[in-house]
């Protein structure tokens, strides 16, 4: 009995010729969506996946099509090297497509979760009948809808009452007690700062007696050319779901030239997702829905918002860690705290040194979150926070110039604390593309 070798069975050729050939497709997609980031480089790099593609299949032609022994082993070593070689490219590309896509909400959708509260202990979800009454803030119709078909899953003869907002319900809710049932987001407790301190008492021990969540939908990405023409990139730093950092940046990519817009965290403006647009703190609005901050922005500032990135304390940590800290400037020394990740409740004290020191992720968000120890205040809180992200995309360019592989760190860093509703193909890559360049031809 013959001994099998792999070189003489056309069968193995044709799969081996069919593995190649499907990686060496599923690389070229992969990497397609960079083309912007180095177009030159681009070109370089298909250019040599084509002809290694090509080679082997001239080798593969030579060995089975005209019988060629020499041919048909070298084929097979070939084969085998260079399916080794783009598993790995289309596995690293994959994985690397596949924690940029999950930062990526192209649709703006969002999923917010909402509770039945009452503070009577003789109210439950089954005892909503005609004479209890339920309540809740009004917004669009979809919205409005979605609440009214949870109430009626589980009475359809309980009085529901719309208000104009929290602070009007809550009012009725605690202070009169005329409502039994408040629907409340998720981070209600929120709403407490402004209470007296019966009423924050009254709602800490309230009970949860129903949690439901909502799907809304948002404005679609921009059409925005980002090479082309000016466009805006609404930052926004969230904490228990109340917007605690705004910055609004418009970018003009001819002249390069980027400005930035702080909007204080309290500052009371009509909220547009509120009936009747009711004034609020602006960052109670982030607890409705992204959607309702972001549109209450677009009436305040009169511009259309082409791009978010929103993100928590724990995504800066995650990436100024991997960068190997970020060097930052306090004019003073003093000691804060930050909530941990894992349990919010437990806070872990941090210090920031005096002048310029190199911190790490954690002393980084702490120093951005500070007002209390700046004669300034709020004030000097939203320049530093400005002052971190400027700082943080110099590193983060800098350190990818230098390795692609920091950039991919970074991204894979923050794909579980960052959201946004940028493209690859049509924003992502031209920016990463035109910022490099811009590096390049700096001095």
């Amino acid at each position: 009995m013959k001994k099998f070798k792999l070189s003489n069975s056309p069968l193995a050729g044709i799969v081996l010729a069919l593995l190649f050939n499907g990686l060496t497709v599923l690389l070229l997609i992969s990497v397609g969506r960079y083309v912007s980031v180095a177009p030159r480089i681009f070109v370089g790099i298909v250019g040599a996946i084509v002809v290694l593609a090509l080679l082997g299949n001239l080798f593969f032609i030579l060995g089975y099509g005209y019988r060629k022994k020499i041919m048909r082993k070298t084929f097979v070593i070939y084969s085998i090297v260079l399916s080794i070689v783009l598993s790995v490219g289309s596995f690293y590309l994959v994985r690397v497509n596949t924690s940029i896509d999950a930062l990526i909400e192209k649709d703006n959708r969002e999923i917010l979760e909402y509770n039945f509260v009452t503070i009577n202990d003789f109210t439950t979800l089954e005892t909503l009948s005609q004479d209890k009454s339920i309540g809740f803030v009004a917004g669009d119709i979809d919205f409005n809808e979605s609440i009214e078909k949870e109430i009626a899953q589980h009475s359809t003869s309980v009085d529901i009452i719309e208000f104009n907002s929290y602070q009007e319900m809550l009012d009725d809710f605690l202070v009169e007690e005329t409502l039994d049932v408040a629907i409340l987001p998720k981070q209600f407790m929120s709403y407490a700062s402004n209470m007296d301190s019966e009423s924050q008492e009254e709602l800490e021990t309230a009970t949860i007696i129903h949690t439901f969540n909502i799907k809304v939908k948002g404005e679609k990405s921009s059409n925005t050319k980002v090479l082309e023409e000016p466009f805006s990139i609404l930052f926004l730093g969230i904490n228990e779901n109340l917007a605690d950092s705004i910055i609004l940046a418009t970018i003009n990519p001819q002249t390069l030239h980027v400005t930035m817009t702080s909007i204080a965290r309290d500052l009371y403006v009509p909220i547009s997702c509120y009936r009747g647009n009711v004034p609020d703190k602006i960052n109670h609005s982030r607890n409705v829905s992204r959607n309702c901050l972001i549109d209450t922005i677009n009436e305040l500032m009169e511009i259309e918002i082409d791009f978010f990135i929103e993100t928590d304390f724990y995504a800066l940590v995650k990436i100024v860690d991997v960068l190997g800290g970020l060097e930052i400037e306090s004019p003073i020394s003093f000691a804060g705290s930050l909530p941990k990740e894992e349990d919010p409740r437990v806070t872990e004290d941090i210090h920031i040194p005096e002048g310029k020191h190199l911190l790490n992720g954690k002393q980084v968000i702490t120093f951005a979150r500070e007002r209390h120890h700046f004669p300034n205040g709020d004030f000097q809180r939203q320049l530093n926070q400005q002052y971190v992200i400027k700082e943080l995309a110099t590193k983060i360019i800098d350190e990818s110039k230098r390795n692609v592989e920091t950039l991919i760190q970074v991204i894979r860093a923050a794909e579980d604390n960052i959201v946004m509703n940028m493209s690859v193909n049509n924003d992502i890559s031209p920016l990463m593309g035109l910022a490099l360049s811009n590096v390049a031809a700096s001095p």
